[in-house]
C-alpha cells in the first residue's frame, strides 16, 4: 500500500484522474465520486464508500483552504500543469480531487479487483 502511494507513476495518475473526473463538470461531486470509484473497481460503491469519500473530499478541501495543504504541490509535475484544467475548476479542486483518486487507486478492489 504504501508503494502504491507514494511511487511517482500512481501520484501522476491520481492527477491525470482527477482533470479527468473535474472534466465531467455537469455532474454532482457524489456522482464524480461514483463514477471514478467504478473506473477503479469496476463495481459501484457501497454508500458507506461514497459517505467515506465525500468527507475525504471534504475534508481535503477543508485544508487546502486552510493553507494546510499546497495544491500546485498536489496537482501538478510535469505533465499535468494549471493549464490543464477544465474552465470551472481550480487548482484546489484538482489538488482535492487528486487526494482521493489517490486513495480510489490504492483500493484493494483496485489493486486486485478479486
Amino acid at each position: 500500500a504504501l508503494t502504491s502511494l507514494n511511487a511517482t507513476i500512481f501520484t501522476e495518475a491520481a492527477q491525470a484522474m482527477a482533470l479527468r473526473l473535474l472534466g465531467k463538470a455537469s455532474i454532482t461531486d457524489r456522482d464524480r465520486l461514483i463514477y471514478g470509484y467504478r473506473l477503479c473497481a469496476s463495481r459501484h460503491p457501497t454508500p458507506h464508500e461514497v459517505d467515506a469519500l465525500m468527507d475525504l473530499l471534504e475534508a481535503t478541501r477543508g485544508r487546502l483552504a486552510d493553507g494546510e495543504l499546497t495544491a500546485a504541490e498536489i496537482a501538478f509535475n510535469t505533465l499535468t500543469k494549471p493549464a490543464d484544467l477544465p474552465p470551472t475548476a481550480s487548482p484546489n479542486e484538482a489538488a482535492a480531487w487528486t487526494i482521493v483518486c489517490r486513495v480510489l487507486l490504492n483500493l484493494d478492489a483496485t489493486l486486485s479487483k478479486g
